[in-house]
């Protein structure tokens, strides 16, 4: 074998190596780390036009976006915890933005706390170039180890920008 057919023999396991050890290293919970309680949702749910339960055994919080959400367009983000354990000064909320089957880029969130129980913020969707509006927000509250998270459904409301289904 010639010296150019050890290096592409070489490459292609370490290629292999690579790809491994990062399929080892994923984390098994889709949810996140070990240890995150997944609320469930209260049904039906639309996040952009109610205010959305998602619920747990030591947790129970509630989302609205907007209205209107419109993609490209700010609108507010309000996150409230209506019943649960007392959260530190220290829990913080992640919002992220997502579509089913589809890889809609980085589109990630922190809410500011307001008070023991409130956060908020503002976040922009960027608008799907298939003509999908169906969202979901994926929440994530942490506080200390501490971990939980929902995935809420919204539809957001078209635009002149956005292609016809």
């Amino acid at each position: 074998m010639t010296r150019t057919g050890l290096r592409l023999v070489a490459a292609v396991l370490a290629g292999a190596v690579l790809a491994g050890l990062l399929w080892l290293g994923r984390p098994s919970n889709p949810a996140g780390r070990a240890g995150t309680v997944v609320l469930e949702v209260e049904q039906p749910c639309d996040a952009a036009y109610q205010a959305c339960v998602a619920r747990g055994d030591a947790l129970r919080l509630e989302l609205v976006l907007g209205p209107p959400v419109i993609a490209l367009e700010a609108f507010p983000v309000q996150l409230r915890v209506i019943a649960g354990d007392v959260l530190s000064e220290a829990a913080a909320v992640e919002l992220e933005f997502g579509m089913v089957g589809m890889d809609m880029g980085q589109n990630r969130y922190r809410l500011e706390r307001q008070s023991d129980s409130d956060w908020s913020g503002t976040a922009l969707l960027p608008v799907c170039t298939m003509g999908r509006r169906d969202w979901l927000a994926r929440v994530r509250l942490t506080d200390g180890a501490r971990a939980w998270t929902a995935e809420i459904p919204f539809v957001s409301q078209s635009t002149s920008s956005e292609p016809s289904e």
